[in-house]
């Protein structure tokens, strides 16, 4: 079985739960939680949790320890230690992105990725939220946006929502010069 389709089984599984108690935003937010703390220190404690070297019981505890530090609800602490026991802890942010899009989905969200070459200012998010929402054909309010800085682009932005890529940044306008210069 592939780990996407895995992910997507546990997800869904995840979903049912929230959505019986009515939960599904606020399971999702301590996923994320749990997934913050995973990566922390280029992910050490993933690395921990994961290695055959050090004994089951001992991951076990550990991952008891950083759980009761959370102060995770119930359902999703058991979820955790479930994904531990069964050796699904290393496909664990693939679960994660298939519980946001489910949660998304059934929120009516719709999710964008914006790079930029600096810093932007609230008032350049809000006309950048306003106009992918536009695009998207969704409400700013539904627009869920990741803002990230990639010096790379050198300038302008990328924004990517589902399979969609709008690129205005300088590096692909200095890319499509020289082809063109070239062709």
């Amino acid at each position: 079985m592939s780990s996407s389709s895995l992910a997507r089984r546990y997800a869904r599984a995840m979903i049912a739960i929230g959505e019986e108690e009515g939960a599904v935003d606020p399971i999702g937010k301590e996923l994320e939680e749990f997934n913050n703390v995973l990566d922390l220190d280029g992910g050490i404690l993933k690395n921990a949790l994961l290695n055959p070297g050090i004994p089951a019981d001992q991951r076990q505890a550990v991952l008891s320890k950083v759980l009761d530090k959370l102060g995770l609800a119930g359902n999703t602490s058991n979820f955790i230690r479930l994904l531990m026991l069964k050796n699904r802890l290393v496909v664990f942010s693939d679960i994660l992105q298939a519980y946001q899009e489910m949660a998304d989905g059934i929120a009516g969200r719709v999710r964008a990725s914006v790079e930029t070459a600096t810093e932007i200012g609230l008032e350049q998010k809000d006309e950048i939220r306003k106009a992918l929402a536009k695009a998207a054909g969704a409400e700013p309010s539904q627009l869920v946006v990741n803002y990230s800085v990639n010096k790379e682009i050198i300038g302008g932005i990328i924004a990517y929502i589902g399979d969609n890529i709008y690129d205005a940044s300088i590096r692909s306008r200095l890319q499509d010069i020289k082809h063109s210069l070239i062709s």
